[in-house]
């Protein structure tokens, strides 16, 4: 877990110079809010999403309006990249009193 203040980035430049090949990074969000609740997971072309009680999964390369829910038919993915989204709120520090 990184440091209070620390900066959470890498430098982007050797990639924007064509000195690198392109980054791959997964991003995780989350909206947690007494009446609305989603949380979010982004790998490569996949995006995992839960809104509610509701799973979705796209494949952003091909759907980019996420259109089509892919869940049923890739469970492996969706099983994954929930994996990931957990391990990911396990690290995040607790909510503050009164939050």
């Amino acid at each position: 877990m990184p440091r209070p203040g620390a900066l959470d980035g890498i430098d982007l430049l050797p990639m924007l110079e064509g000195r690198s090949p392109p980054l791959e990074r997964t991003f995780h969000w989350r909206t947690d809010y007494p009446s609305y609740k989603q949380k979010a997971v982004r790998a490569g072309r996949w995006k995992y999403l839960r809104d509610g009680g509701a799973v979705m999964l796209f494949d952003v390369d091909a759907d980019p309006g996420e259109r089509r829910d892919l869940s049923y038919h890739h469970p492996d993915i969706v099983a994954d990249l929930e994996r990931r989204l957990s391990e990911w709120e396990a690290g995040l520090p607790g909510r503050p009193p009164g939050a």
